[in-house]
């Protein structure tokens, strides 16, 4: 196993599919470097991240990222108690019933030290991002991050979402030159790819739209394996890239 550390974001507009992304991209670097530490961090507290990985599951009822940030003393034992596990794999987030006004207004120092424990307690870091850049955890995460996965969706609302956003994150502290465009198929509609890319610019690749996923996330198994060959190898390239040798 390489000594690895790394911070990855998830980023994009509403509808891109970010935390799909997120959840998939982690179990296709489990299997591309076996005996990896991953943890996967739900940072939009909009939409809890825990009920949605574990709907039926008591033992995640009490798990919570807030909790975790506004605790007295932050640590590697800490986070990892908040953390619940599946195949070798660590979930961290908001839980049901949760939104920002839940918890102390969370410090740039407090997630400074959360990026330090976390980096040092598992090899792979992903971070589903807000859509908001200025929420302070996503703020952080963009700029903490080694990589980032910019996911936007092939339609309008990417389109508009990704103009709006570049100047902000043009900002030298986002090294936004860096991050690894990706565009998203929602499948609702026929999407004109080839546009997308032409208003975009410096895609890296298409993700493509995968019927089942949606309905196994209704069903409470968003962690099973997704039986679609064509998204699987996109994912696989994805990790691929994100765990190679510098």
């Amino acid at each position: 196993m390489k000594n690895v550390h790394k911070i990855i974001a998830v980023y994009g507009n509403s509808g891109s599919y970010k935390t799909t992304v997120a959840v998939n991209v982690a179990k296709a670097i489990a299997k591309v470097e076996s005996g990896a530490k991953i943890a996967v961090v739900g940072a939009d507290h909009t939409k809890p991240f825990m009920p949605l990985i574990f709907p039926d599951s008591k033992g995640s009822c009490n798990l919570s990222l807030g909790k975790l940030l506004s605790c007295e003393t932050l640590s590697q034992e800490a986070i990892h108690a908040e953390m619940k596990e599946h195949n070798n794999i660590g979930f961290l987030g908001y839980n049901s019933g949760e939104n920002i006004r839940c918890f102390p207004i969370t410090t740039a120092d407090r997630l400074e030290d959360f990026f330090m424990q976390i980096r040092h307690l598992v090899n792979y870091v992903i971070v589903d991002c807000g859509s908001d850049v200025h929420t302070a955890f996503t703020s952080k995460t963009l700029i903490t991050a080694d990589e980032v996965l910019y996911t936007i969706s092939c339609d309008v609302n990417g389109l508009e979402f990704f103009h709006s956003q570049e100047s902000i994150l043009l900002s030298e502290q986002y090294s936004y030159n860096n991050y690894i465009k990706l565009l998203t198929i929602n499948g609702r509609f026929t999407e004109d790819e080839e546009t997308m890319k032409g208003a975009i610019g410096d895609v890296e690749g298409v993700i493509p739209f995968c019927e089942c996923i949606p309905e196994m996330w209704n069903q409470g198994k968003a962690l099973n394996p997704v039986p679609d060959a064509k998204y699987n190898e996109v994912m696989k390239g994805i990790a691929k890239y994100l765990t190679k040798e510098e």
